[in-house]
């Protein structure tokens, strides 16, 4: 580019990289499907199955499902339109830990006995996600000035596998005998930044 020094050209793009991470976190952050606590939802078919269609099979022993009718699928808290159709059985039911990644779930109905086994696959974190959650804290403890309270907030943007990219602010006021030195009063102390943290 004429007029532009390599340095130059770099900082341009890192700017407009910039730019571009903002347009997405923002797209992302107004698109995204808010998650309804307690309520059942159809889960997103898997690629792998999506793409290998369907077969009928012959059953050697009957399908087994699991009893309670329409009261389990009450406390399984499934759709209304579920819990009151008869023909709607429910096979397994799985909990799925909260730990970062996300996780496949895949029932296995054996044909020779009817049961169904259910499998969870932990998938490997993304290289690139935007990310939207943040958290706001209360904190007390010790400075290098004595006894100190801090109020901080972060805000994650995206991650690369587990590093996540975000700001932070935080304030810092001493309290007590740290409030005072020999000067006069300790200042509140302020930061504001942004930067990456691993997690594990």
């Amino acid at each position: 580019m004429p007029g532009f020094s390599l340095i130059g050209k770099i900082r341009l793009g890192l700017e407009l990289a910039a730019v571009l991470l903002v347009i997405g976190w923002v797209w992302n952050w107004y698109n995204k499907a808010p998650v309804v606590v307690g309520e059942s939802v159809l889960g997103v078919t898997a690629s792998e199955v999506a793409s290998a269609g369907t077969e009928g099979v012959v059953m050697t022993m009957p399908v087994m499902t699991v009893r309670g009718g329409r009261a389990l699928k009450e406390k399984l808290n499934l759709p209304k339109e579920v819990q009151v159709n008869d023909s709607k059985k429910v096979l397994d039911s799985v909990v799925v830990p909260e730990d970062g990644h996300r996780h496949k779930v895949t029932p296995v109905l054996n044909t020779v006995t009817g049961k169904t086994e259910t499998f969870v696959e932990t998938l490997p974190l993304p290289w690139f996600q935007f990310k939207t959650d943040g958290a706001v804290g209360v904190y007390t403890g010790i400075s290098d000035v004595g006894e100190a309270a801090r109020i901080q907030a972060r805000q994650t943007f995206f991650s690369v596998k587990a590093v996540d990219f975000g700001g932070i602010a935080s304030v810092d006021q001493p309290y007590g005998a740290a409030s005072n030195n020999s000067n006069g009063s300790v200042p509140t102390r302020f930061f504001i930044g942004v930067g990456a943290e691993y997690r594990w």
